[in-house]
């Protein structure tokens, strides 16, 4: 019974559950900037192709609408076809 009611027992317990919170708390916060780095990383990464898209797109069409082209000619113009 007067174990139940001597405060200094457990203490021991109670400060080492007190440290591994915070430690717990600031592994926590490691690893939410960790998480906001890799966010802005990949947005980064998205942006840039993105943009790299965007800049060779015309370039893209064109050659496409050329060998479209071709195509078209070369279905419509064949020597080796006798009619």
């Amino acid at each position: 019974m007067q174990d139940a009611l001597d405060p200094t027992i457990g203490q021991t317990e109670i400060v080492a559950m007190k440290k591994e919170i915070h430690r717990m708390e600031l592994r926590y916060e490691q690893l939410r900037k960790k998480q906001e780095e890799m966010i802005k990383d990949m947005e980064r990464s998205v942006f840039k192709r993105e943009t790299i898209q965007l800049k060779y797109l015309p370039k893209v069409e064109k050659k496409n609408a050329t060998d479209k082209c071709k195509l078209q000619f070369s279905n419509s113009f064949n020597p080796f076809i006798l009619i």
